[in-house]
């Protein structure tokens, strides 16, 4: 089945979020910085869209707390990456439905002639890719 990503705000970055960003791991090394947004319980196909409604939010207030300059206030060892991979982990998630959505979110991202603008003068981030990981826990999905 193939989703509709929606993007919620009009200009790059909303820095006033109206959601709480829970952001489940954050690892640095030289040059890049990874967000880890994790769905642990299965997705039953009656909360499925909801879920991924939200999970695409999480992703687009990543991206907005990192060109604001929230992260690297949260995170001062970021200061200098210039890379941010936003990264879906999802235990019992369909592994197509996940590439899908980081996959859309890298086209979608690429072709919004504003985010790339503002992507391009901006001072905490240069670059932004999203990427997936579906993995199988062996639980039923509720």
């Amino acid at each position: 089945m193939t989703r509709k990503l929606v993007r919620e705000h009009s200009r790059w970055p909303q820095t006033i979020m109206k959601r709480k960003l829970t952001i489940n791991s954050v690892y640095i090394n030289q040059n890049n910085v990874l967000l880890s947004l994790k769905e642990i319980d299965p997705w039953s196909e009656q909360v499925f869209d909801e879920k991924f409604s939200h999970l695409q939010n999480r992703a687009y207030d990543c991206m907005d707390y990192t060109l604001s300059g929230q992260m690297l206030r949260r995170f001062p060892e970021t200061k200098g990456k210039t890379k941010l991979v936003i990264q879906f982990e999802c235990i019992d998630i369909s592994a197509d439905e996940i590439e899908y959505l980081a996959s859309e979110m890298n086209r979608n991202s690429q072709q919004d002639t504003l985010f790339q603008n503002t992507l391009k003068n901006n001072q905490f981030v240069s670059e932004i890719k999203f990427q997936s990981i579906a993995k199988k826990s062996g639980k039923p999905a509720s």
